[in-house]
């Protein structure tokens, strides 16, 4: 079938998507998880703007209260924005409100576009919240798309179907997880800790993607970012932070993972990190999975200006020792058996197993990279859109 498509003219990558069956999966780009929350604040509007990543005519919204035993039970309405200033209003069950338990994902019912989204078109997805205990949001924003958040200790109206917002101060966007539609494109879900959500390490610009692996693909296709700070392949892998976030996965047809580091801080071997992210991987066993390697962690007297000013810390030596070489080369020689990893350590580090920041300025803290680190990994080419097919 393929050189049917070719025939036509198509390039073989257009092709292969051409003969891929369809399924149901995400269609838009900076599906994100909230992870941010005020306590102070009970009632919100916001809007935030994403992709379209395939042609979109019926979609359908996937919003979340948070992770799986913890956020907030409340009040949701939601609408898709498109063209600017025209309104597709979001039901489930028929309902234009939904009440939501604590920490669950909730899908809404299949929204019939006004005017369909063309593929690599800008929309937003505006949404309203209203909760005795807070309200979620996200970890990144670029205002001068329209991303927006108003909120409030005592009721106010509904923007979802009309109005204008305003960024207040400290807001960010809350986004929905995922917008899923038919689609023969790859799709993605991302799982990993802070460097994959990167939220304020990345600042927020027009692509709208941040981190260690958005940033890389959300320019060709769509994807769901769950990244989590402070996350651990010991707590994804047992279900401690997984929950709701894995399920997610039933609308994608890529695994990226870039779990690690917070392990190897934590003092565990290779033997124990490799138990658990192989246990991560069994949890999806229909899709293609890849894995990240581990990026450097130093100390530094000149702000990472300087190589010679960088020092090693606990559980990151420096070379070709430690337990972040034996992870990356237990990633490297795929003795996992998954579909492939991205080199991503060797694109920020001086020399492959340095560990060692490349610089000037490519991270803040020693830990994680800045904008300009998560571009470095970007143009570096480690992970290539190109390369991924179902």
């Amino acid at each position: 079938m393929q050189g049917v498509y070719l025939g036509l003219g198509l390039s073989p990558r257009r092709a292969r998507v051409l003969e891929a069956s369809p399924y149901l999966g995400f269609v838009a780009s900076r599906g994100t998880a909230n992870r941010n929350a005020i306590t102070s604040q009970k009632y919100a509007n916001s809007r935030g703007f994403m992709y379209a990543r395939d042609n979109m005519d019926y979609v359908r919204v996937i919003l979340s209260s948070g992770k799986a035993g913890a956020g907030y039970s409340g009040t949701y309405t939601a609408s898709i924005e498109y063209p600017e200033g025209t309104f597709n209003q979001v039901t489930w069950s028929g309902s234009p409100s939904y009440e939501a338990a604590a920490g669950i994902n909730f899908i809404s019912d299949v929204v019939e576009l006004v005017t369909p989204i063309p593929e690599g078109a800008r929309f937003w997805v505006r949404i309203f919240q209203s909760s005795t205990q807070g309200i979620l949001y996200s970890t990144n924003k670029y205002t001068p798309f329209g991303d927006a958040l108003e909120y409030s200790a005592t009721p106010i109206a509904d923007k979802t179907m009309s109005g204008t917002m305003t960024n207040m101060a400290g807001g960010f966007p809350a986004m929905p997880v995922g917008v899923i539609g038919m689609t023969r494109k790859p799709s993605f879900l991302l799982i990993g800790d802070s460097k994959c959500i990167a939220g304020e390490t990345d600042a927020g610009d027009a692509t709208g993607d941040t981190g260690e692996l958005a940033r890389s693909i959300g320019g060709d296709f769509a994807y769901s970012n769950v990244g989590m700070g402070g996350d651990t392949a010991l707590a994804f892998s047992t279900g401690v932070s997984s929950g709701n976030r894995a399920d997610l996965a039933q609308y994608c047809s890529h695994i990226l993972c870039n779990l690690g580091v917070n392990d190897i801080q934590a003092g565990r071997t290779l033997a124990t990190i490799g138990g658990y992210l192989q246990d991560i991987y069994a949890m999806f066993p229909d899709k293609k999975i890849y894995q990240t390697t581990i990026t450097p962690k130093t100390a530094s007297t000149d702000s990472w200006a300087t190589e010679e000013n960088q020092s090693a810390v606990t559980n990151f030596p420096f070379g070709a020792t430690g337990t972040r070489y034996e992870v990356n080369e237990w990633i490297r020689n795929n003795e996992a058996g998954i579909d492939g990893y991205f080199e991503v350590a060797g694109a920020v580090e001086t020399s492959l197993n340095s560990g060692v920041w490349k610089v000037p300025d490519y991270t803040d803290d020693g830990l994680h990279e800045n904008t300009r680190g998560y571009l470095l990994i970007k143009n570096s080419g480690v992970i290539d859109p190109k390369s991924f097919t179902r």
